[in-house]
């Protein structure tokens, strides 16, 4: 959290504890409680949080790439050049590394829809053939422990659909599946799936009712030496042994792909809408976890305990 208090307070006056503005015009805004009242960490982290999303609030930005290990950031509201009902080839990674989500074929491009989650928009995948990849390389087939983050919607609940998935470059395993669906009708559970080298499940976690067009903010928290937990909304949803993408590197079907939208072996092709995608190259701590969970669920509306 100092990071972002650095930020809000650079610049602006402290008095009696609290962060006021400086801002010409504007009048005394007090951003933190009174600390010689006994604020509490929680009170804090509660105001920072209910404060901010990644738009400009007197000078100072919040946004996922402040935690550190942020490796992939998308987000539907980022792009500026596309109106609705456009086909995305390229959904941009708002980071500082190089590598974006693509699709070069047009039938399998998701398209750009406005007004879709809390008046932001999504891309929709249709669930038939439609995908998009990242080729990371050994920044992800080395990758241990780490904190994916998606604000989904699904559209339809079929069997086995699938919003993301870990795995090579070509569509085989080993893999890991993120916020798949059961076969279990018509209430279906949502789990993360890892499989070895032989198809073989590995790491699940699976728990929390699937219910179409509801606005999800999912959490896949791996700690690659003990356990993988899967989050809705904040709420524990399953945990499994940690997977470790580092385990199957064996220079022939390395993991080095993610994808959104379908999985890799099968396919399992997912009908949801997806706003935003976040890749932490770490196991975040929880009150970090929370941190970036809270920005989204206020970004999206999506209540959060």
């Amino acid at each position: 959290m100092a990071d972002v208090i650095q930020k809000i307070i650079s610049g602006n006056d402290i008095r009696h504890g609290g962060a006021t503005t400086g801002v010409p015009g504007n009048p005394t805004h007090t951003l933190l409680p009174n600390i010689f009242g006994g604020a509490s960490v929680s009170e804090i982290e509660n105001n920072l949080t209910n404060r901010f999303d990644d738009t400009d609030y007197y000078g100072t930005l919040f946004k996922p790439t402040i935690v550190s290990g942020c490796v992939v950031w998308s987000a539907a509201d980022k792009e500026t050049s596309f109106n609705d009902g456009d086909a995305v080839a390229t959904w941009a990674n708002q980071t500082a590394k190089s590598y974006n989500f693509a699709q070069s074929t047009a039938a399998k491009k998701p398209t750009y829809k406005t007004n879709i989650i809390n008046g932001k928009p999504a891309l929709l995948f249709d669930g038939t053939d439609d995908y998009m990849s990242i080729t990371m390389g050994t920044d992800l087939s080395d990758l241990t422990d780490f904190t994916l983050m998606m604000v989904i919607k699904y559209v339809a609940l079929s069997d086995y659909i699938t919003p993301a998935s870990f795995g090579p470059n070509v569509f085989s395993y080993p893999q890991i599946r993120f916020f798949q669906l059961d076969i279990d009708s018509p209430v279906r559970d949502i789990r993360t799936e890892g499989q070895n080298g032989d198809n073989v499940v590995v790491t699940l976690a699976t728990d929390g009712d699937a219910i179409a067009d509801t606005s999800y903010v999912m959490t896949f928290h791996n700690d690659a030496d003990g356990s993988g937990v899967q989050y809705k909304n904040m709420i524990e949803s399953g945990s499994g042994t940690g997977y470790n993408n580092l385990s199957y590197k064996d220079g022939s079907y390395d993991i080095v792909e993610s994808t959104i939208g379908a999985a890799h072996d099968p396919t399992n092709y997912a009908n949801m809408y997806l706003a935003e995608y976040v890749l932490y190259d770490r196991l975040l701590s929880l009150s970090e976890k929370s941190r970036i969970e809270r920005y989204l669920s206020k970004k999206y509306g999506v209540s959060m305990p």
